[in-house]
C-alpha cells in the first residue's frame, strides 16, 4: 500500500478473496490491520457489508474502522489490530482450558447480541474468527453478515453453518445460535480425553443445535444466561484450576449405528439415509455404509448422481456414501457418525458374531403378513431383543398404535412408531419428529467406536 502514513510490517493472512497485512501508523505508533480484496462484484458486497457494520456498530470486541479506499482495482479496509491469538490456535496448542474457552464464547455472544439488536446476523462463526486479546474476545471479518430474515446466498463455513444456510432458507438470530452450539461442541472435542464435560453444557449445545430453528434458544440473551449459569459450576470443567471432579459426565466420541430390518423392504435404507441426513446437520459429514453390494447406490454412482469429493469420496448431499465391499475407504476420512444399513436381519449366529463390535442398534419391525402367524413374529422379535440386550432401539413400521403397544408389552420395550419416508432427504415434520425421538434414545457416550478397518 503506497501511503506514507503507514509502514508495512508483514503479511498475516491470505486466501482466494482477501489478503491481510499487519501495518503500523507511523505518527500514532499503532499497529493496524489492512485488508485487501480484489475488486469484483462479490467482494464489493463483502466490502460494503463490513464497512457498514464497523462504521455504525460499536462495542467491546468489535474492531474499530480507521480508513477505507479503492485503489488499483483493489478494495482496502484499515481497522483495529487485535493483538492476540485465535481461539483455534489456543485450542490446538493446548494454551487454554475449557472454562476460559467457554467464557470467551460468552464474550462472542455479547458481540452477537449487539449485531442482532442492530438487525444483523453474523453467519460466519468459527474459531479462527475469534481472537482472544488480553482476556477480551474480538470477533473479526464481518463481510458475511446479513440482515435478519434474508435468504441471500453467502459464503458458508461448512463445519459451523446452520442447516438453513445450506438449504437457502431464511436466516435469523437462530442461525448464529446454531453456530455457537457447533463452536461449543468443537471446544469440547479438545477436552473429551479428560472425560468430563458439564452436562449442563451438553444440554445447551443440544438446544443450540436443534435442526428446527424454533427449538433453539429464541434469543441470544437466553443463551448467554444459560452459559453464565453453567460456568458457575466451575468444578465440573476439566482442565480448569477449579476442577476437582474426575468422573465422566459426557463425552463426544465417534459413534457407530447399525440399522436392521425384520424382513425385506421395511425401510432400512430410507431410515438409514434420513437419519444420516438428520445427524449430518449436527455433526457435519455423516458416513452411510451399505452392507448390500448390489444396492441402488452402485447405479447412482455409475449414473453420476453421487458427487465426487476430495480423494475420490462419493457424496449424496452431506452424506459420504460407502459400501462394505469397497476397498477405497480411508481411515483418515471417517466421520464422527457412521450409519450402517445392514438390511434384512441375518441368521442368529451372524447376529451373535456382530454383537461384539456393534454400537447402537436400531431394529425396524413391520406387520406379521410375511410370517406364518403373529406368534411366530413375537417369538422371533423377543429372541432378537434378548440377543441385542438393552442397546437396541425398535422402530415400528406400518403398525397401528394398539399393535405397537401389544408388541411393546410383550418384549418389555417401548416402540417408536415410524412414519412413511417418501423422500429420506426431505422428511416431513412428522418424520423429523420421529428422527428426533430416535436420536434422543441414542446414547452417544456408549455408542461405540467406529470400526476403522471397515
Amino acid at each position: 500500500m503506497e501511503d506514507l502514513r503507514y509502514e508495512y510490517i508483514k503479511k498475516v493472512g491470505g486466501g482466494a478473496t482477501c489478503e491481510t497485512f499487519l501495518i503500523k501508523h507511523k505518527d500514532m505508533d499503532e499497529y493496524r490491520i489492512l485488508k485487501k480484496l480484489p475488486l469484483s462484484q462479490q467482494n464489493q458486497k463483502f466490502f460494503d457489508t463490513e464497512v457498514e457494520i464497523l462504521k455504525h456498530i460499536k462495542g467491546k470486541g468489535i474492531p474499530i474502522l480507521y480508513d477505507l479506499a479503492v485503489r488499483d482495482d483493489s478494495l482496502l479496509i484499515i481497522e483495529e489490530f487485535a493483538d492476540g491469538k485465535s481461539l483455534k490456535h489456543l485450542l490446538k496448542e493446548n494454551n487454554t482450558d475449557i472454562l476460559t474457552a467457554t467464557q470467551c464464547v460468552i464474550g462472542v455472544c455479547n458481540i452477537l447480541s449487539i449485531l442482532h439488536r442492530n438487525g444483523f446476523i453474523y453467519l460466519d462463526i468459527k474459531p479462527e474468527h475469534i481472537i482472544l486479546c488480553q482476556d477480551t474476545p474480538y470477533l473479526i471479518d464481518y463481510g458475511n453478515c446479513m440482515a435478519s430474515g434474508s435468504n441471500d446466498t453467502a459464503m458458508i463455513s461448512e463445519k459451523f453453518a446452520a442447516p438453513e444456510q445450506f438449504h437457502g432458507e431464511p436466516v435469523g438470530i437462530y442461525s448464529d445460535i446454531y453456530s455457537i452450539g457447533v463452536l461449543l461442541r468443537y471446544i469440547c472435542t479438545f477436552y473429551s480425553d479428560s472425560g468430563i464435560i458439564n452436562r449442563h453444557l451438553k444440554e445447551i449445545i443440544e438446544t443450540c443445535m436443534s435442526p428446527l430453528p424454533e427449538e433453539r434458544f429464541s434469543d441470544i440473551k437466553y443463551l448467554i444466561s444459560a452459559l453464565e449459569s453453567c460456568i458457575k459450576q466451575k468444578e465440573n470443567f476439566p482442565g480448569s484450576d477449579f476442577s476437582n471432579n474426575h468422573n465422566p459426565n459426557f463425552r463426544f466420541s465417534d459413534s457407530a449405528i447399525y440399522i436392521y430390518g425384520m424382513r425385506k423392504h421395511v425401510g432400512c435404507t430410507h431410515l438409514s439415509l434420513a437419519l444420516a441426513d438428520y445427524l449430518s446437520e449436527t455433526y457435519g459429514t455423516t458416513d452411510y455404509i451399505s452392507e448390500n453390494r448390489k444396492d441402488s447406490f452402485i447405479s447412482m454412482m455409475n449414473n453420476g448422481i453421487l458427487k465426487c469429493g476430495r480423494n475420490g469420496d462419493l457424496f449424496y448431499n452431506n452424506i459420504r456414501v460407502k459400501n462394505s465391499q469397497w476397498n477405497y475407504i480411508r481411515e483418515q476420512e471417517t466421520s464422527q457418525i457412521t450409519i450402517t444399513d445392514c438390511g434384512c436381519i441375518p441368521e442368529e449366529q451372524q447376529i451373535i458374531k456382530q454383537i461384539d463390535t456393534t454400537g447402537t442398534n436400531i431394529l425396524i419391525i413391520s406387520d406379521a403378513a410375511p410370517w406364518h402367524n403373529r406368534n411366530s413374529l413375537y417369538h422371533r422379535l423377543k429372541e432378537v431383543c434378548n440377543l441385542f440386550g438393552n442397546n437396541l432401539i425398535i422402530a415400528a413400521n406400518f403398525i397401528d398404535k394398539t399393535e405397537s403397544a401389544k408388541i411393546g408389552n410383550y418384549i418389555g420395550k417401548k416402540l417408536i412408531r415410524m412414519p412413511l419416508f417418501d423422500n429420506p432427504m426431505r422428511p416431513t415434520r412428522e418424520a423429523r419428529y420421529f428422527l428426533k425421538q430416535i436420536v434422543r434414545k441414542i446414547d452417544f457416550t456408549k455408542a461405540g467406536s467406529i470400526n476403522r478397518d471397515t
